[in-house]
């Protein structure tokens, strides 16, 4: 027995391993719907090779579900991986330095679950397979410590004993090639092999002949371990074939045609007198939706791609192929002539040339597509998002289908927690059966009625064509795509519906259906609590709403019915003004010697826990009475969603009566209309404004004991008017700040502002207090204490620094022409956002921002790095970040001058604002003193007060362009 338990031992074998040519792993590998193949290289700089591994992976002809990547050399600034196609990718966030990091790339139809545990001296990615198998990606740098990486290796295979498939996979730097005796070899294989993990081959995978690329495996199942020749790098590539049973999609890839012929022909056949001929509005919808869906589905055709992955490229010609073969040859015969230094020259010579041509012939196709695009500015920017690694993927929810076994099970509870989570936070906030007592907080109401004028086929055309060509679908399946190829036919029957619905206050019911996407926020993928619901509408549903929609904004506009502290979702106003508002009403309080305060509220998932109920009340106070108002009550009553993830999707469940769907066209406005009151409110020393639910509230005091308790008294009344109207404040995340003019240390002992859930008692109160903030980020602008905005320029130069690469990348095939419209489109935009509310920062704190933008325009021009900085600016022809404040700062003055105009020979040339009188050093850095005085100051130089904007734009530009860095800087000075 003794004996056959040794001939046991000595037979047994985790994996069957051998070493091949690349072009044989084909025919060695078994392949299936229940084999799982994974591949591992080493790549050294992502960036730089990924092209030279989609060769390997062409020659290879295997389809591999999962590649691991290491040696990326992932920086903090590697935002966007680059793409492959028919996989999605995760990376490593924990890195050492700037040669490591992972990348994995996972095949569409394989669910999984990526977690980045903390893994002392190496990388790593943990890939979760449904049920039951588990992949570790693991870069280790070789210089770093060995005994803390194992400890690292043990606590989290200690965490994975449930798994009965766990790979270990990657550039480990551990030699365990056969016949060493390290001690440290010994401690890493005796840590796998005490969690049941054993080598599956231990072949040389490094050219110094070590075994550096490891294959760990466990698993019960039959596998296959290849080492295959790989010139890539000084490392080998490693496949393992593994049998499983996890349930993967069918990754037949099917492509959906249409015979718009056919299709014209069947729709202009289709008899509308059902329609036309008929008053109730959901019979005749819905004679028209199964009439047009019956002609689109008959003129349908599949068409299915085989499951094989392909990844021929376009710029990989036969010579090319030829070449890389010859390149593969010379460098086996190196490897069994490894002396031989006449061969070593030859292959290096080869190799250099065939990389060369690679990229030679890959930037000339790059070129090419280019020139195809031409000026069609669609496809152009479609080819450099996808060039400049810029075009993301909304990768689907699929972690939320593992909450449960079954994933139908899991997509449901999904659905009835989003259908169900606005009056779950409502009846926290207010208990439902007493709604009705607390139905409104309006005290007056507008003598205005709102009336819904008619609709025309003209009208409809021109909504048809208005809406995107490509987007998701509704439930119906009628593509918008379809409905705007056929506007023409389609436009009067939908007229005569769309007519019944204005005229009956009817909504039909069909346009009520939605299909939900979750959307990821942050935090714990698994957690439904993380995502946010955004309804997919059926396009025939936003064209009524659009007619709805247009109507409604213009009678509250028309009206002045909303406050003018709501920035959201309105014409002519933006984030840009409400930030601009917000910091000039705190510089100027500061300047004045008033203290200041500013809070920044936080609702929880505002848009779900809308009453339907108190907001058709609000409505009716606006003027919306009658049949308008029934229309949206309709609208809002008995709606329908489900979820759908993947190929899955969840049974229909009815809408309670909270929320507006997100992702309608109604939808913003209706918001806007709710919360207008709470802009409005009467707050003493106090102002709110707002941009949909991001809202800013600000108070001034002549003290600090004053101020707090205008805060504390305004915060109240704020807190009361959510409370009555079922919105949820969250007041862990609800911050304020004390702004100040200078970083000087005020004593705050007993001052807090808290958020009351009591009765406002003056004796001891244990309700939680707010959050005092160094910096609060509204609006997309990191808002300090001092406003010196020194964290938000750290921030934008991080930004900045990740476009060097695209435009590293782009100068190698595209004319400066396009390079500069990249520029204006990527970098500029990150530059002048908000730009009037920071720009005007200390010069040394925004001196590291022009760097960062000198640094593009330098690698985009192929210019030196000690290239002069006036010249460079000259050159390109656009301007600093300084020079930038200056323009938008005149700009957004000259549009919103404080006087009417007067005749010219009556008014100062220097003095067309009024002068504005500070007290403080402070103030002069904001638009509250630089707008009238810049404008000003280059009226006088150049006369374009009389001008058009766009012509106004032009002059400032051109003069600024001419200034070096110290003549723009003396325009900010006063006595310049």
């Amino acid at each position: 027995m003794t004996n056959q338990l040794i001939y046991d031992l000595d037979s047994f074998s985790v994996s069957e391993s051998k070493v091949c040519n690349v072009g044989d792993c084909k025919h060695l590998l078994p392949s299936g719907d229940k084999t799982l193949t994974l591949l591992t290289q080493n790549i050294r700089s992502i960036n730089r090779n990924l092209t030279g591994f989609e060769v390997l992976l062409q020659d290879l002809d295997v389809s591999c579900d999962i590649l691991v990547l290491t040696e990326c050399w992932l920086s903090k600034n590697t935002t966007n991986l680059p793409s492959l196609d028919g996989y999605y990718s995760y990376r490593s966030n924990i890195n050492i330095n700037q040669n490591d990091g992972v990348v994995v790339y996972i095949k569409n139809n394989l669910r999984t679950i990526r977690e980045e545990p903390v893994f002392l001296d190496s990388n790593c990615l943990i890939i979760k397979i449904v049920p039951d198998t588990v992949v570790m990606a693991i870069y280790r740098p070789p210089s770093q410590n060995l005994d803390r990486f194992l400890d690292s290796l043990d606590t989290n295979l200690k965490n994975l004993t449930s798994f009965k498939n766990i790979i270990l996979l990657g550039d480990i730097n551990i030699n365990i090639a056969s016949g060493k005796t390290d001690t440290n070899i010994h401690n890493y294989l005796n840590i796998c092999s005490f969690h049941g993990l054993l080598p599956a081959h231990y072949h040389p995978t490094h050219q110094s002949g070590s075994c550096l690329d490891h294959i760990i495996l466990k698993s019960k199942n039959p596998s296959t371990t290849l080492v295959t020749n790989s010139t890539l790098t000084d490392h080998q590539a490693v496949l393992l074939s593994l049998q499983i049973s996890s349930p993967r999609n069918n990754c037949m890839r099917s492509c959906t045609k249409i015979n718009m012929t056919n299709l014209e022909n069947d729709i202009r056949c289709i008899d509308l007198d059902p329609v036309y001929n008929s008053d109730d509005v959901n019979s005749s919808l819905n004679y028209f939706i199964n009439s047009l869906q019956s002609a689109i589905k008959k003129n349908t055709f599949t068409k299915t791609m085989p499951r094989k992955y392909s990844c021929i490229k376009p710029w990989i010609t036969p010579g090319l192929v030829r070449c890389i073969r010859h390149r593969d040859r010379l460098h086996l015969k190196l490897k069994l002539t490894p002396d031989d230094e006449g061969l070593s020259i030859t292959y290096k010579r080869y190799r250099n040339f065939c990389n060369n041509l690679l990229k030679k012939l890959k930037n000339q196709y790059d070129k090419n597509e280019l020139q195809k695009a031409g000026k069609n500015s669609k496809l152009l920017w479609k080819f450099v998002k996808s060039y400049t690694f810029r075009s993301k993927k909304l990768e689907p929810p699929l972690d939320i289908l593992l909450s449960d076994i079954n994933p139908i099970e899991a997509i449901n509870k999904t659905n009835s927690f989003f259908v169900n989570v606005g009056k779950n936070l409502a009846e926290k906030t207010l208990n439902s059966s007493n709604i009705s007592q607390h139905n409104s907080t309006t005290t007056s109401s507008t003598l205005n009625s709102f009336v819904l004028l008619d609709t025309d086929v003209n009208e409809v055309v021109r909504i048809i064509s208005g809406l995107k060509d490509v987007c998701a679908t509704g439930w119906d399946g009628i593509p918008n795509n379809i409905l705007k190829r056929f506007k023409y036919i389609l436009a009067p029957p939908l007229t005569h519906i769309f007519q019944l619905c204005l005229s009956k206050g009817i909504f039909p019911k069909l346009l009520k259906k939605a299909v939900v996407t979750p959307v990821f926020k942050s935090g714990d993928k698994t957690s439904v609590n993380n995502y946010r619901p955004i309804s997919v509408l059926s396009g025939l549903s936003k064209i009524l709403e659009k007619i709805i929609n247009s109507r409604l904004i213009k009678y509250l506009e028309d009206n002045s019915l909303l406050s003018d502290g709501q920035f959201g979702f309105r014409a002519k106003k933006s984030t840009s003004q409400a930030v601009h508002t917000l910091t000039n009403y705190v510089t100027t309080n500061l300047d004045n010697g008033m203290h200041t305060i500013g809070i920044f509220l936080d609702l929880a998932k505002a848009f779900d826990t809308i009453s339907c109920f108190l907001l058709l009340h609000k409505l009716e106070t606006l003027g919306i009475r009658g049949q308008q108002l029934l229309l949206f009550s309709d609208y809002l009553s008995d709606r329908h969603q489900c979820v759908k993830i993947d190929q899955y999707t969840s049974s229909d469940l009815k809408n309670t009566s909270f929320g507006i769907p997100q992702g309608s066209i109604l939808g913003p406005t209706l918001f806007l209309i709710y919360i207008n009151e709470l802009c409005s409110l009467s707050l003493q020393n106090g102002v709110i404004m707002s941009y949909a639910d991001d809202t800013a509230i600000l108070f001034s005091g002549k003290s600090l004991v004053e101020v707090y308790e205008y805060a504390q008294n305004g915060f109240n009344i704020v807190s009361n008017w959510l409370q009555k109207n079922l919105l949820s404040l969250n007041a862990d995340k609800t911050n304020y700040i004390l702004f100040t003019m200078r970083n000087t240390n005020i004593p705050l002992t007993n001052l807090n502002i808290y958020a009351h859930n009591c009765t406002y008692a003056d004796t001891a109160c244990t309700c939680p207090t707010l959050v005092k903030a160094d910096h609060v980020k509204y609006l997309g602008v990191t808002i300090d204490t001092n406003l010196n905005f020194r964290k938000h320029i750290e921030l934008l130069c991080t930004r900045v620094r990740k476009l060097i690469y695209v435009f590293k990348n782009l100068r190698n095939i595209a004319d400066y022409k396009l390079i500069k419209q990249v520029y204006l489109a990527l970098c500029q935009s990150i530059l002048t956002y908000c730009i009037t509310s920071w720009g005007g920062a200390a010069k040394t704190i925004l001196l590291q921002l022009e760097r960062a933008q000198r640094a593009i325009l330098k690698v985009a021009t192929f210019r030196p790095f000690r290239f002069p900085t006036q010249q460079l600016y000259i050159a390109c022809k656009v301007l600093t970040v300084r020079q930038l404040f200056i323009l938008n700062t005149v700009l957004f003055q000259h549009s919103a001058l404080p006087f009417d105009p007067v005749p010219s020979d009556r008014r100062r040339k220097d003095l067309v604002c009024i002068k504005p009188q500070t007290r403080h050093a402070f103030a002069r850095r904001f638009y509250v003193f630089l707008g009238p005085f810049l404008y000003n100051r280059l009226n006088k130089v150049l006369s374009f007060y009389n001008f058009r904007y766009k012509k106004c734009s032009k002059m400032i530009s051109e003069y600024l362009l001419t200034l070096n860095y110290i003549d723009t800087e003396q325009l900010l000075e006063i006595l310049a």
